[in-house]
């Protein structure tokens, strides 16, 4: 059988690891994105994302979005 001890040190273990998980980002054309499709992405030596789509490429720096949209001409 359990005992209260041995319980509590599981189910504060448990606990540590479910909040240590990381986050998850949602980017859409909402928060900067040039488009909701993305087809690639790509994270350079300097930790910058690189998203691409099919309307240009986009630059994401941990707070915002910068985009590099693809113009014919």
């Amino acid at each position: 059988m359990w005992s209260k001890s041995g319980l509590f040190f599981i189910l504060f273990s448990f606990s540590k690891t479910v909040f240590a998980q990381p986050g998850f980002m949602h980017f859409t054309v909402k928060n900067g994105l040039s488009q909701n499709a993305i087809t690639c992405i790509y994270k350079d030596k300097r930790g910058f994302i690189w998203l691409g789509t099919q309307d240009g490429l986009n630059q994401f720096d941990g707070q915002k979005i910068k985009q590099y949209r693809y113009e014919v001409g």
